[in-house]
């Protein structure tokens, strides 16, 4: 940035203003600077506090290995497993890395510059599937076709909540309730009077 100035008595105006010509370092300065920032970096560490005990051992105490395996004869390596018998889904072991395995199979499908949408959007091609397989559980009701009807609403339940999990969950849940409501009915239609308490619960606890 330009500025003027004038110049006192006896002083004299032989000179220009402008940036600082760079420093330039000899190799033995510039091995100098970095053993300083070497030896700043280390008494900074050593400043850090202790972690506090109580903390540390509680962190410690939640910590639950799991033995898993990635892969097998017939699946990738992308792919997460009980070690011991080579399941997505265990319940001998108590494992199941089905949501993981799903949503590691989603990213690495994605492009390398892909970018998560925002989760207030929805996607129209999953939602009119969602509709149009409903409103055919809807036609086949009408016509007394329960079993059909059912089977309608559980293929409309299964592509809802195959949603990404990034998605907003209230999406899911409005489909699911008005589906699983009509489930309910047709259950109740076809005599399966269980089934259609249980569905009729399910939509309380969603509601």
């Amino acid at each position: 940035m330009s500025h003027g100035h004038t110049h006192g008595p006896g002083t004299p105006a032989n000179h220009t203003h402008g940036p600082p010509s760079p420093m330039t370092l000899t190799p033995q300065q510039a091995q100098q600077l970095m053993a300083a920032q070497q030896q700043q970096q280390q008494q900074m560490a050593q400043q850090r506090p202790a972690p506090d005990p109580i903390l540390q051992a509680a962190i410690e105490a939640d910590f639950k290995p799991v033995a898993l395996a990635l892969g097998d004869a017939e699946k990738p390596a992308s792919v997460a497993l009980c070690r011991e018998h080579k399941k997505e889904s265990c319940s001998v072991c108590g494992l199941d890395f089905t949501a993981m395995n799903a949503m590691a199979k989603m990213f690495s499908m994605a492009p390398s510059d892909a970018i998560l949408p925002p989760p207030n959007v929805v996607q129209p091609a999953r939602a009119q599937a969602v509709s149009k397989t409903k409103d055919e559980g809807n036609a086949l009701y009408k016509k007394n076709q329960h079993v059909q009807a059912i089977n309608m609403y559980t293929t409309a339940m299964q592509i809802s909540s195959s949603r990404p999990p990034w998605e907003s969950s209230n999406i899911a849940r409005e489909e699911l309730t008005l589906v699983v409501c009509n489930r309910s009915a047709a259950f109740y239609a076809a005599g399966d009077y269980l089934s259609s308490l249980l569905d009729a619960e399910v939509v309380i606890s969603l509601k």
